[in-house]
């Protein structure tokens, strides 16, 4: 019989270290937030300057200097306990040849990797004393843009890095971006968004690794996709932010502790396994630490801001029909100069040639920008069927030589009409 204190005993004491070593290249959040000192208690007290001081010109020689003042606040890490049973069948064991410690430590580092992500960027799972995922806080905060289905290229560009896009939103608090994190099928968007001219908008980087490993990153800075199974696609596509604001400490090493004797329940306390009955002995593994985002006063927003924003897919409605209302030209009449907008979109007239009234034996052309609005789109099928209102190009009641419908993207579909010549 294998004794708690015989299976203790294979257990080597770099074990607790070489896992500790391994959690900031397994945890994205551990690599991204900047690390403070071992706490030595349960709780590490940050000072954070809430209030600035403020200085002013004087006049003259003998003009009262100024004063001012600043303020300080406390910001707490709290240390939390992370944990995982591990069941090792004593056969197992027994066997001499089998590295146990060489499976069991990166399922270890992987368990805890997974715990600390879901629970630091989306609040699953976090003990009740560590701050709101960032991920959640920052949709909270309004730091968020709706990625709709079907925008790429030029779509998708706006969406990061133009002026409201998710970029913007962490330097309009007055804070700089140090990184982002990326869902998996962010890859392919990336890869596929193309400008007009057909060219690739996001142009990856690549490494000085002898495997000339390919790097994505927006604006130099980097991209980090998580493969641990922590990241949740549906809620964020994309995380921007300044990670040095996040702030974690390391309390407890991972310890460990064998047990031969004993039972381990599941999620309703029923019996999973019984060591004893089974023939097993349970490996626990035990860590504790915690993080928190101490926000110091920023110049431009004072306190009440939040240095991440969030890229997040949303559902659209699609916009299926469409009405054309233009007024046919007339020798001697105003063209017309706007078009009416509709459910869900809004609509632009141009005329060729531009005139400022209609002149007579001339062709004109109408062209009629469609635009969807927010959270719509255009259906992949919409066609001539589907518009409305369109002049006839044949018959007796002939007002235009050809109509011409293209869906130029999701949100954009053009209508050309050259109508009949104008009387003489």
């Amino acid at each position: 019989m294998i004794t708690r204190s015989n299976a203790e005993a294979l257990i080597p004491q770099q074990v607790s270290d070489e896992i500790i070593q391994a959690l900031p290249t397994a945890s994205v959040f551990l690599s991204m937030a900047r690390q403070m000192p071992r706490m030595t208690s349960k709780q590490t007290k940050i000072p954070v300057m809430t209030g600035l001081a403020t200085a002013s010109f004087i006049s003259g020689d003998t003009g009262k200097k100024p004063t001012s003042n600043l303020t300080w606040d406390n910001v707490y890490i709290t240390a939390e306990e992370l944990a995982v049973i591990i069941p090792i069948p004593e056969a197992v064991l027994d066997d001499s040849n089998y590295d146990i410690w060489g499976e069991a430590r990166p399922r270890i580092v992987e368990a805890f990797a997974k715990a600390i992500d879901a629970a630091a960027f989306f609040g699953i799972g976090k003990p009740d004393t560590w701050p709101e995922g960032i991920v959640s806080a920052a949709i909270a905060a309004g730091n968020v843009v709706s990625l709709y289905p079907g925008y790429t290229g030029p779509d998708l560009y706006t969406k990061v890095l133009g002026e409201d896009g998710v970029l913007a939103k962490v330097e309009e608090t007055g804070v700089g971006s140090t990184g982002f994190v990326g869902a998996q099928i962010l890859r392919a968007k990336l890869r596929g968004a193309l400008d007009n001219n057909g060219q690739p908008i996001f142009r990856a980087s690549y490494s000085n690794s002898p495997t000339n490993r390919m790097l994505y990153d927006l604006e130099g800075q980097p991209i980090v996709f998580p493969n641990n199974g922590a990241w949740d696609p549906t809620a964020a596509l994309l995380l921007a932010g300044n990670f040095d604001y996040a702030r974690y400490a390391i309390r407890q090493d991972i310890t460990f502790k064998i047990f031969d004797q004993g039972t381990i329940t599941d999620s309703e306390g029923k019996v999973a396994l019984s060591l004893m009955e089974n023939d097993c002995v349970a490996m626990r593994a035990v860590m504790r630490l915690g993080w928190a985002l101490p926000k110091p006063v920023n110049p431009m927003s004072g306190v009440n801001y939040y240095p991440f924003s969030v890229l997040q897919p949303s559902s659209a409605s699609e916009i299926g029909a469409l009405n054309f209302n233009v007024t046919a030209p007339v020798k001697g009449a105003t063209p017309q100069a706007s078009h009416d907008s509709g459910d869900g979109y809004t609509a632009e007239i141009t005329w060729n040639p531009a005139d400022v009234a209609f002149a007579g034996s001339t062709a004109y052309t109408a062209t009629v920008v469609f635009t969807a609005a927010e959270g719509h789109i255009f259906e992949d099928s919409i066609s001539k069927a589907d518009i409305q209102g369109l002049p006839a190009t044949s018959g007796s009641g002939k007002a235009a030589t050809s109509v011409n419908v293209t869906r130029d993207s999701n949100t954009q579909v053009t209508v050309v009409v050259k109508y009949v010549a104008t009387g003489a």
